[in-house]
């Protein structure tokens, strides 16, 4: 599990890969047509009509007016996905984007910013204010149930993110002491190959391994890019 609170965008970014990861389009209405009662689980999140009603109910100051209206249009959606879900040859008016499986009519670029800003948002609240910031219990609210499966999908994903997370930071990290040490080289009068050469002796492994970047770095001098 990874430690602390976990980031909204990476919490988001996890669920949407177990929710819909596996669609070239994750704005959807979902598949799963066997569902008591039908479901109206819709996007990314697989967020449903009872969700989103929920927040606007009793969380509307959560939400400028523009994202007020969005929650109103999803949660007619919603409405919609299941008066049309499984009515094929049924319903005279029978729309299959609102069947599962459908496109919905929310998934113009506009819409699709909106539901990342509106859902980024209830993420947020759920996990902090409803979950009190323990992500099984989160998980478990968002899921609808237990599902150690799910969690597992949810908590591989965010280990990745942490894990790239670092690696990137470290490589800032490495990058700024080389163009420390760099810059006070060569403004001593080293040579460009003198200054590498020497960044790789005094930084022992680290250097060796990251001659390359010192040597890139050092040649972009020239350019400005080191003040």
């Amino acid at each position: 599990m990874p430690d602390g609170v976990v980031p909204v965008q990476n919490l988001f970014s996890a669920v949407a890969n177990a929710e819909t990861g596996a669609f070239k389009d994750p704005f959807i209405r979902t598949v799963a047509n066997k569902v008591p009662g039908g479901s109206s689980a819709y996007g990314p999140l697989q967020v449903t009509g009872t969700l989103a009603s929920d927040y606007l109910n009793r969380f509307r100051n959560l939400f400028d007016h523009n994202e007020v209206d969005y929650l109103k249009k999803f949660t007619n959606q919603a409405g919609l996905f299941l008066r049309h879900g499984n009515m094929k040859g049924k319903l005279p008016d029978y729309n299959p984007a609102f069947d599962y499986g459908g496109s919905g009519i929310l998934n113009s670029p506009q819409d699709k910013s909106m539901y990342t800003n509106v859902f980024n948002k209830v993420l947020g609240h759920s996990y902090t204010n409803r979950a009190g910031g323990n992500l099984n219990n989160f998980l478990d609210m968002w899921r609808g149930k237990l599902e150690p499966s799910y969690n597992n999908k949810v908590m591989q994903q965010l280990n990745k993110r942490s894990s790239e997370n670092f690696e990137s930071k470290e490589i800032m990290r490495k990058e700024a002491i080389m163009k420390g040490f760099i810059k006070a080289a060569s403004q001593a009068g080293l040579t460009e190959g003198e200054a590498i050469d020497l960044f790789k002796y005094s930084a022992g492994p680290i250097g060796s391994l990251m001659g390359v970047h010192a040597g890139n770095i050092v040649g972009n001098q020239d350019k400005g890019q080191l003040k």
